[in-house]
């Protein structure tokens, strides 16, 4: 069975089985549960697989200006090349970079994506180029080296009242990153506990504009 699914341009896709590692699976367009892919149409089923010379499987999909899907060995663009919906005649893959993915879901602020590169110890921020023409991904620990501990193994994203990346490390510690975009500010923090932390999550709070921050 796929182990990793999202939402994108009215499809459902699936990706990532046991037998088919790089394999990506969409849903003909508004009906979910259809993956038929011989009626010849432009809404038929997509099936597509990550051309590479590696055997990467698939950590994640991320739905945005395109589908980016994470892999081990790096970061694939699934489009269209000139901003058209998705069909199965004009669907294309290329990969974007060769940083490498773990199996976390990443979190979007705006147009930015944030997954943690493979082995855990950083966490980079995925955004389009209009220069380049091409996705670049941007090491955010670079000055923080050693704020990961020994690796990231949980993350979560705090909207109100500020822009806040919670990532769980695997030392039970919680390192915090406050990322204003617009602003270009950026900046580390460590959560501490007596205990260790293992999972979080955000959630709207029901008492005032804010999220609340669940361990």
């Amino acid at each position: 069975y796929p182990s990793r699914v999202t939402y994108h341009q009215q499809r459902q896709f699936h990706a990532r089985t046991a037998s088919e590692p790089q394999n990506v699976w969409g849903s003909k367009s508004f009906e979910f549960d259809n993956y038929a892919v011989d009626s010849g149409q432009d809404d038929e089923a997509i099936n597509v697989q990550l051309a590479s010379t590696e055997s990467n499987d698939i950590k994640w999909l991320n739905p945005g200006r395109d589908l980016i899907a994470g892999t081990y060995g790096g970061e694939f663009k699934i489009g269209t090349g000139d901003g058209s919906p998705l069909t199965p005649s004009n669907v294309s893959v290329a990969k974007q970079t060769s940083w490498g993915s773990e199996a976390i879901v990443p979190k979007k602020i705006g147009n930015f994506v944030y997954y943690i590169q493979r082995f855990g110890r950083k966490l980079r921020e995925l955004f389009y180029t209009w220069d380049l023409d091409n996705y670049k991904s941007v090491d955010k620990t670079i000055l923080s080296p050693h704020i990961s501990g020994g690796g990231f193994i949980d993350i979560a994203y705090q909207q109100n009242p500020d822009t806040v990346l919670w990532c769980v490390c695997s030392d039970g510690t919680i390192a915090t990153m406050t990322r204003e975009v617009d602003q270009e500010v950026q900046g580390w923090a460590r959560q501490t506990t007596d205990g260790i932390y293992e999972s979080i999550a955000t959630i709207p709070s029901q008492d005032g504009p804010h999220d609340e921050v669940w361990v």
